[in-house]
C-alpha cells in the first residue's frame, strides 16, 4: 500500500503570517486569467482600451470576491455537509 505523503500546507511563514500553497495557486490562477483575458481582448480591434481596462477590472473584482466568499462561507456547506463532528 502506498503511504500518503506528509506535505506541509504552509509554503511561507513570516512571523504570524502564513502563506499556504492553495493560496498561492489562487493568486497564480487569477494572474494567469487576467493576462489571458487581456491578451484575447487586445487581439479584438473593436474593443477600445478604456472599455477593456474597465471590463478587466470588473471581471477580476467579481471573480476574486466570489472566490473569497465561497472560501469563507462555502467551506462549511460544501466540504462538510453534515456539520462538524457528525457522522
Amino acid at each position: 500500500m502506498l503511504a500518503y505523503p506528509a506535505i506541509d500546507p504552509v509554503a511561507v511563514s513570516l512571523g504570524p503570517v502564513r502563506l499556504h500553497w492553495y493560496g498561492l495557486m489562487y493568486v497564480i490562477a487569477f494572474l494567469l486569467a487576467w493576462l489571458k483575458r487581456k491578451d484575447r481582448a487586445e487581439q479584438d480591434p473593436s474593443i477600445r482600451p478604456a472599455v477593456l481596462r474597465e471590463a478587466l477590472e470588473q471581471a477580476a473584482e467579481f471573480s476574486s470576491k466570489t472566490c473569497l466568499v465561497y472560501g469563507a462561507f462555502g467551506e462549511g456547506t460544501a466540504f462538510e455537509p453534515m456539520g462538524k463532528g457528525e457522522a
